[in-house]
């Protein structure tokens, strides 16, 4: 392929991602861009039937409001599940109120209720959880849902979803900018427990 043809062809794949002016749902710092979701992760979307003894997530054991209570075993079970990885990020697509997600550490499967999102290169996975944790998020996947009792929104519409992406040294400055305020919340807590 020509230079100039791959050039093109690289600036229709960032004019797809690029979300228009007009649906951008807030200005954001010059040196950053308002892409879509699914053009920044990609979903993983092949399932499987799980080995015995594997590292087993489902929306029982994601956090209202994110992180992870337990991990179960896949023993024992029958149906087809989503494979996931160290650094992907789970995400609950049924019930989006709940604000079910988590970035994982190990390797396992997860119920076909939670998409697997696999940051692409420059896209930091931390602050990707963080901004699914974010009322923007959880309201547009409210928004979107399909279903009264149990509401769910779907891989594609989430993957529509506008996401505003910095500079990868800056995301690394905002996740750690992050963390420090985390941390000192956390330690303000345990001190009134305490």
């Amino acid at each position: 392929m020509s230079r100039k043809k791959q050039k093109k062809t690289l600036d229709k794949l960032l004019e797809e991602a690029l979300v228009p002016e007009e649906e951008q749902p807030y200005k954001v710092p010059e040196n950053w861009v308002w892409v879509r979701l699914g053009k920044v992760v990609e979903r993983i979307n092949q399932t499987l039937l799980p080995a015995n003894d594997q590292k087993y997530i489902g929306l029982e054991h994601l956090s209202k409001d994110g992180g992870i209570e337990s991990i179960g075993l896949s023993n024992g079970l029958k149906s087809a599940k989503v494979p996931f990885r160290s650094g992907d990020v789970l995400y609950g697509k049924l019930r989006p109120y709940l604000n079910k997600h988590a970035l994982v550490d190990f390797d396992g499967v997860a119920s076909t209720d939670i998409l697997v999102f696999r940051p692409k290169k420059g896209v930091n996975n931390i602050l990707l959880d963080l901004y699914l944790g974010l009322p923007f998020t959880v309201n547009f996947a409210v928004q979107n849902s399909k279903g009264i009792n149990l509401p769910r929104v779907s891989p594609k519409t989430m993957e529509h979803l506008p996401f505003p992406l910095p500079p990868l040294p800056e995301q690394k400055r905002i996740v750690a900018r992050v963390e420090s305020l985390l941390g000192k919340i956390n330690e303000a807590k345990e001190l009134i427990e305490e």
